[in-house]
């Protein structure tokens, strides 16, 4: 009878922990060439959904960016490095700042000819970030 219990009670812990790394990871594909060498075109990554606190200057990370009215979608993902967090002295020197104001951070691409970042659309909200890059996967078989 007990053998019985075992199997739902796998399931259940199987449901659970597929649950947990949903809401906790995620795997987007790179597009364009912003991040070279570190990422090209195609590469899939995993990210880790992390608390706006937690980011450091360094990380590269997943940001959701809004497009303007009348685009077709609301809003797109852009894949750049964290270049100064709210405080920090700011590479962009907008309006006469010093520093990154609170919420805000600058994302800059590693290959800085051929990406759009800060320097094009400014600050970015931190609540926008939807995950840090915490290894690239396997290229598919």
């Amino acid at each position: 009878m007990t053998g019985w219990l075992v199997v739902p009670a796998l399931l259940a812990l199987a449901v659970i922990w597929a649950d947990l790394v949903r809401r906790h990871l995620l795997v987007v594909t790179v597009h364009g060439g912003s991040m070279e060498p570190a990422y090209s075109h195609g590469d899939r990554v995993l990210l880790r959904r992390v608390a706006p606190d937690t980011l450091r200057t360094g990380q590269v990370v997943v940001v959701h960016r809004h497009r303007p009215p009348g685009a077709q979608a609301p809003r797109w993902a852009v894949i750049k490095r964290i270049a100064a967090l709210p405080g920090e002295p700011t590479p962009l020197r907008q309006d006469g700042e010093a520093v990154v104001p609170p919420g805000k951070l600058v994302l800059l691409g590693d290959n800085s000819g051929h990406s759009t970042d800060s320097r094009d659309f400014g600050y970015l909200d931190l609540a926008d970030v939807v995950g840090v890059v915490i290894r690239k996967m396997r290229p598919s078989p």
